[in-house]
């Protein structure tokens, strides 16, 4: 298992990335109206808004069967689960099928 992404809630997507580039040169992996995917320094940002996703960090399994649990799936194919640690911070599993 691999880190894959963090992801952070924000008001506006658009505003975001531009703060993300200007700030901390990140490249856009992926945008659209509420999620947005960007490169920054080789760790994967996930800009997401609260009402689709919560704030997580998401590991990345090499087998679907490696998923807790049922998966849903993202618009972009992926397969995933939220968990929840002690604490209550999430932790997504997600795993990309092959190309």
């Amino acid at each position: 298992m691999n880190l894959d992404h963090v992801a952070v809630n924000v008001r506006d997507i658009k505003i975001s990335i531009e703060w993300y580039k200007s700030n901390l040169g990140a490249l856009i992996e992926y945008q659209d109206e509420s999620w947005a995917i960007l490169n920054c320094c080789g760790t994967k940002i996930a800009l997401t808004v609260s009402r689709q996703h919560p704030p997580h960090i998401g590991f990345c399994v090499e087998n679907l069967k490696d998923i807790p649990g049922e998966p849903k799936y993202h618009r972009d194919g992926s397969a995933y689960v939220y968990d929840e640690d002690p604490d209550g911070n999430v932790i997504e599993y997600v795993y990309w099928p092959e190309k």
